[in-house]
Formats: C-alpha cells, structure tokens, sequence
C-alpha cells in the first residue's frame, strides 16, 4: 500500500491520475527541452566577402601580372645584350628650346627686385616697442613688488643671519619713510596756511581799493553836483530883476539888495564848506591806502620770517 502512487490531490481512481500526471510531466519535459532561449548564444553568421576579399586578390594579380612584364622585358634586354657586343647609347645632344624662356626671366627679376625691396623696407623700419623702456618698468616692477612683499624674493634660501638682516633693513626704511611724511606733512599744512593767508589779505586789499574807489566815485559826483547847484543859483541870480528905485539910490529902501547880498554870501559859505569836506575825505581816503600798504608790507615781511624759519 506504501509503494502505492499517492497523488497530490485526491482523486477517484489513483491508476488513471498516476497515467495522467504521468502524461503530464512528460510534455512538460519536452517543452523544456525545446524551448528557445530569450538570449542568442550561438555564434555570428560568417559572410563570404569578408572571408574572400576579391578586392584584395584582384589587386595582387595585377601587381604580379605587372612584376612579370617587367622581368620579361628585362630578359629581352639582356638577352638582346648577351647576343650583340654591349653597345651602350650614352650621348644626349637635344637642346632645350623653349618658347617663353625671356619672359620667365624678366618675370623673375621683377619678382627678385621686389623681393629685395621689401627686404630693405624690412630691415631699415625702426621697432615701435622699445626694449629698454620695457626693461625699465620690469626693473620698476620690481622694486614695487620688493617693497610690498613681507618677503624677499628667494628667502627660502637665505640664512637665519640674512633673514635676520633683511628684517632689520625693512624696518629702517619704514621708520624713514614714516619720518618722511611727517615732514611733507607739517610743509603742505604750513603751505596751505601761507595760501590761506595770503587770500585773506588779497581779499582786503581788494575791499580796501573797493572802497577807496567807491569813496573816490562819491566825491567827485558831489563835487559835480555841487559845480551845477552853483551854475544854478549863478543864473538864477542873474535872470532875476534888481529890487531897489532911484529912491534907493537916494537914501531911500535897500531891503531887496540886501537880501541879494545876503544869498550870495551863504552860498560861497556853503562852497566852501564843501570844499573843505571834499579835501578832508581825500586826505582820510590817502591815509587809509598809506595804512593798507604798511599793513601788506608787515604781512610779507611775516610770511618772508616764517618761510626762513621753516627751512631752518
């Protein structure tokens, strides 16, 4: 009953199900053995052209058939040479003749004569760049980068003992170099003092001759205007009638006569008034310009002191 076939499922009839699993498995086995597979392993197709190259073959037959032609035309020869004595046609006697020999050779003069020329144009043309002033601004260059860099250049291989000194000489220019622009320094600031200075006194020189001007402009325009209120009064004066009679003359009334006199004698007052008024101004406006040029000349003399002083 154990050796029985005992199929998986349960079944009716165990005889039919074993014939049946049994027909089964075969075909699956036969499908299995003739299933393709999904990658092609199988070797490439060969093709004939590549095998047989007829390009190639047909080449060399040629190359051969030529090789052969050649070797029957040189036993031709020396056989033609084996049978006769060696006879040898070694003499050349053709002239070259050519139909446009002369004017090759003016074309190739002409060709030769520029050629020349551009060759003397080269040779005495002066170089656009100068070399030295290159070497100049290199030097220059130079300089600036030694003077910027905390390092000289190569200090990798200098000694303690040069280093030590390249140290010490860095710091006796800086020093020297700071003392420098403390002196130019202290010299723009007493230059931009002295400018300062010498507007201000431009500017009162200007104001002073300003006024003195206008004082000048002033007095002479009183001066006319005094001249034409004279003129004035003179004609005035003039074109007026005399009043007093013959009683007048005779003893008798004298008040408008009077009164004349009177006028005239306030006016050549009042002129003089004037004048003295005009010859005062002028003489306080000269004493102003003698006081403005000894105050210009104490001033440069200052200026010439403190510019002595600052080069001592």
């Amino acid at each position: 009953m154990h050796r029985s076939y005992q199929p998986i499922l349960p079944c009716g009839n165990k005889y039919l199900q074993q014939k049946w699993d049994k027909t089964y498995y075969d075909e699956h086995k036969i499908k299995v053995q003739s299933a393709k597979p999904m990658v092609d392993t199988n070797s490439p197709h060969t093709y004939v052209h590549l095998n047989q190259k007829l390009k190639k073959l047909k080449l060399e037959e040629e190359r051969l058939a030529v090789i052969e032609r050649d070797n029957h035309l040189l036993l031709q020869k020396m056989s033609t040479i084996m049978k006769t004595k060696g006879r040898v046609d070694n003499k050349n006697e053709y002239e070259t003749k050519s139909l446009n020999k002369e004017k090759r050779d003016r074309e190739l003069l002409r060709v030769s004569r520029e050629n020349q020329t551009i060759l003397d144009r080269i040779t005495k043309c002066e170089p656009q760049y100068q070399v030295e002033k290159w070497q100049e601004d290199w030097v220059k260059a130079e300089k600036y980068m030694d003077s910027i860099a905390r390092y000289p250049r190569g200090w990798w291989c200098l000694t303690h003992q040069e280093k030590s000194e390249f140290r010490e000489k860095k710091k006796s220019t800086k020093r020297a170099d700071s003392s420098e622009s403390l002196v130019r320094e202290i010299k723009t600031k007493k230059e931009n003092v002295k400018e300062e200075r010498a507007s201000v006194v431009d500017k009162d020189k200007k104001k002073k001759m300003v006024s003195i001007k206008e004082v000048g402009v002033k007095s002479r325009e009183t001066k006319v205007n005094q001249g034409k209120a004279t003129k004035e009064a003179k004609e005035i004066h003039k074109q007026e009638p005399k009043n007093y009679t013959k009683e007048d003359d005779l003893g008798g009334d004298r008040e408008g006569y009077e009164d004349s006199a009177d006028e005239e004698q306030e006016h050549a007052a009042d002129e003089r008034a004037d004048e003295s008024d005009s010859d005062a101004k002028s003489e306080s406006n000269k004493s102003a310009h003698s006081r403005v040029q000894k105050e210009d000349e104490e001033k440069t003399e200052g200026s010439g002191d403190e510019e002595n002083s600052d080069t001592e």
